[in-house]
């Protein structure tokens, strides 16, 4: 047996050198797992510039649409006006100014301002047409009682004025059909301001109580009106019922 051998408890003869063994590498399918999961930076720029693109070209779409729109609209357009353009004015054009109203409106207080003088049938015929109508107004459906005070006056104001507010707060109204004729009148001496007036009034009347017909009545009636002038009109100051005429 070898001295060495017997020293060093090995087989291994003196002198020769052992060999290291290697290591054998990784496999590469997990070096291939790890760089799956590591995203580098230039895949984030990438996606990043495809999600511009993509809302780019959205844009352009839209623009391009709306291009399109505003393209055959305004077409459309020249070519109704081509073929049937709008009609032109013609005669005599109305001159309208803002300080100024289209139409003219009466002043309430020169409805009833009668020439000075004698009353005249005509004036007194007038003044009972003008009482009816305010009457038919102020008990109409809108109930405009102020209508009264430009016919009348005393007494028959107060009077209808409150014959007018009752029927307002009973939820009522009327309708009224007028004629009048055979008109008459008194002037009773050299009085020039007050004068008495008989007429005949045919009067159809329709009650209402919300929005219902009640009834309908029919009348003709033979009536004295008491005339007065106030600042020169004429004003109804008594009504009074003569007779019922058949």
């Amino acid at each position: 047996m070898d001295t060495n051998q017997s020293l060093n408890g090995s087989t291994n003869p003196a002198g020769i050198p052992q060999r290291r063994k290697r290591r054998k590498p990784q496999s590469s399918g997990n070096a291939r797992t790890l760089d799956q999961h590591r995203p580098t930076r230039r895949r984030r720029s990438r996606t990043s510039q495809s999600k511009i693109r993509s809302f780019l070209k959205i844009l352009v779409i839209l623009a391009g649409i709306f291009i399109f729109w505003f393209v055959v609209s305004t077409t459309f357009g020249l070519i109704k006006n081509l073929f049937s353009p709008a009609p032109g004015l013609t005669g005599e054009q109305l001159l309208i100014q803002l300080d100024r109203p289209v139409v003219k409106i009466p002043d309430s207080s020169d409805r009833l301002q009668f020439a000075p003088g004698p009353l005249t049938k005509e004036t007194a015929t007038g003044l009972i047409q003008a009482w009816l109508s305010a009457k038919a107004v102020a008990l109409g459906p809108t109930h405009e009682v102020d209508s009264l005070n430009e016919v009348l006056t005393d007494s028959a104001l107060s009077y209808w004025r409150s014959i007018v507010l009752q029927v307002k707060s009973d939820g009522r109204y009327r309708k009224y059909e007028h004629t009048v004729s055979d008109v008459t009148i008194d002037t009773g001496g050299l009085d020039r301001d007050h004068a008495s007036v008989e007429a005949s009034v045919a009067e159809k009347t329709v009650y209402y109580e919300k929005e219902r017909a009640l009834k309908t009545v029919n009348d003709k009636v033979r009536v004295r009106y008491e005339f007065v002038r106030v600042d020169g009109a004429w004003r109804i100051r008594d009504i009074s019922l003569l007779n019922k005429i058949s």
